[in-house]
């Protein structure tokens, strides 16, 4: 029987060489805890940034928001990175408003490009069908990562696209561990987030309409 590979099979990635590496599959497949484990790897030795463009679950930075984190110290959740910077997109999906999410990955990812990284770790949605499969072959083509790591429990229309696109490829299957959680469990991740954001001595000001891009020491306005 063919034993196909899951993220525990993943290389060590003492040798990995990709410098930009784009993690992508539907929810719930492991893929923030994938960039964790890459990011804790890495982050004493090399200087790491971490691209959150989750929306929905944004880690770095509160829901609604895509975000730019980094450290030099591992770490049990990505929430506690240092940010960077945030774009505040204002919707919990590419889906409900693309111009604003696809600016704000370019201008994060422009910013990421300037701080000269040793690695860049870029965590996309679970958003993967319909037009999704476009929205993620521009992001590939704007980040034009060395290597992309597919997360998924069956092939979809977006892996026979990304076999066919000139992008290293690395198809993982989810660890046994990983766990599908339903609507009222995101609902209540999303506002701990925001509680654990806004609440935790940090009071971040958001600039003016539309939204835009914003650092704890500085803002930009649009």
């Amino acid at each position: 029987m063919e034993r196909h590979l899951t993220t525990l099979d993943l290389p060590d990635p003492e040798h990995i060489r990709a410098r930009r590496i784009l993690v992508v599959g539907p929810v719930d497949t492991g893929k923030t805890t994938l960039i964790k484990r890459l990011y804790n790897h890495w982050c004493t030795r090399e200087r790491v940034l971490v691209l959150d463009t989750d929306v929905g679950q944004s880690d770095v930075g509160p829901p609604g928001s895509l975000g730019l984190g980094t450290g030099n110290s591992p770490v049990e959740d990505l929430a506690q990175l240092q940010e960077v910077a945030l774009h505040f997109a204002g919707v919990l999906s590419p889906s409900e408003d693309l111009a604003q999410f696809t600016w704000g990955v370019e201008r994060l990812f422009r910013l990421a490009l300037s701080m000269k990284p040793d690695r860049l770790l870029v965590d996309t949605t679970g958003w993967i069908w319909g037009e999704a499969i476009s929205l993620k072959m521009a992001k590939c083509n704007l980040i034009n990562p060395d290597l992309i790591i597919v997360i998924t429990r069956e092939e979809t229309h977006l892996i026979r696209v990304l076999k066919h696109s000139t992008f290293p490829l690395l198809v993982l299957e989810p660890s046994p561990g990983a766990k599908a959680r339903d609507t009222e469990t995101r609902r209540r991740f999303r506002l701990q987030r925001v509680k654990d954001h806004f609440y935790r001595g940090q009071k971040p000001s958001w600039t003016s309409s539309p939204p835009s891009l914003w650092a704890p020491s500085r803002a930009w306005k649009t």
